[in-house]
């Protein structure tokens, strides 16, 4: 057991201990003034090769159960409701709102009919070049060889294809999956999954069907507009602190341009990838300003005080 893994046992214990004891009812009370918008990727009864692994998977039946409480213990509302009362502080108790990123198919399959039971709002965050342009994000690709064949074999694979580039050195060399977009750019991650598949190709090529993971352009435009909404979750996904400003600008501009051609509107709630912080969250956001995106979300696991800063939202 990794670090991470006994982390999360502690977490959920933690979590069984307040919910049996029923102290959890007295925090829920103590943060009721404070707007709480939850995010969840993949729901999924069976794994997955692209993404199993990446610790972003939640049974139906935990979902359902997660959904229960919510209904039972909170109000859900749209995110464009819970952002307009942040915007004017205008606190409501227990107010809370769902979201989903990266557009999984599961979304469809498996998340959205639980929704409907409840009769939950909620909103998608697309990336655009997996929804639009039928690729496969860095992280799948990585994902689906590591589970595929091994982790180790897909490691020296990628050690050999940067030592060949002649971009591996002593800091950078790739012991786990995770460590590539700490050490590497944009253009790097590309280069490795390219080679990847190229190397792979035959093997893999039945299964590099784009439309099984990621839900398409008509999926989306058969969700009721009522209960669905279109978030942007960038061009690509790359972990914006690892992006120059001209990347950063690249990696908004031509999502919301896709994303308006395709839905004939550009969504106005954008989420960074993988939900982290950045440094220079100013240009970002005037990026994002000049681009009519009025909300950003980080993933930090915290709440929100009505009257915060739309640009700086947490889920």
């Amino acid at each position: 057991m990794n670090i991470k893994e006994f982390l999360r046992c502690i977490i959920y214990l933690f979590g069984f201990l307040l919910y049996y004891s029923g102290l959890f009812y007295f925090i829920i009370e103590l943060r009721r003034r404070r707007a709480k918008i939850i995010t969840y990727h993949d729901i999924t009864d069976k794994d997955n090769p692209f993404i199993k692994g990446m610790n972003i998977s939640l049974s139906t039946q935990t979902f359902r159960k997660q959904l229960s409480f919510i209904y039972k213990y909170y109000n859900v509302v749209s995110l464009h409701k819970v952002v307009s009362d942040i915007k004017h502080n205008s606190p409501k108790k227990k107010q809370i709102s769902i979201t989903f990123d990266d557009g999984y198919k599961s979304f469809k399959k498996n998340a959205f009919p639980i929704l409907i039971e409840f009769s939950f709002p909620s909103t998608i965050f697309l990336v655009s070049k997996c929804l639009i342009d039928k690729k496969f994000m860095w992280k799948n690709i990585l994902r689906f060889l590591c589970n595929k064949y091994s982790e180790e074999e897909t490691i020296s694979i990628v050690n050999k294809i940067l030592n060949k580039r002649g971009l591996l050195n002593s800091v950078s060399t790739v012991k786990k999956i995770e460590d590539l977009q700490t050490y590497y750019s944009k253009d790097t991650l590309e280069l490795i999954c390219d080679e990847l598949i190229k190397n792979f190709y035959d093997q893999i090529k039945e299964e590099l069907n784009n439309d099984n993971l990621y839900l398409t352009i008509e999926d989306c435009k058969k969700f009721p507009i009522g209960l669905v909404k279109i978030g942007n979750h960038s061009y690509f996904h790359y972990l914006f602190s690892k992006l120059t400003e001209k990347e950063i600008d690249k990696e908004i501009v031509q999502s919301c341009k896709l994303l308006k051609n395709a839905f004939g509107f550009s969504p106005n709630f954008f989420a960074y990838p993988q939900g982290i912080k950045v440094v220079n969250a100013n240009i970002v956001e005037e990026i994002a300003k000049a681009n009519s995106i009025g909300s950003m979300f980080y993933a930090s696991g915290c709440d929100n005080k009505y009257g915060s800063d739309l640009y700086k939202l947490d889920r």
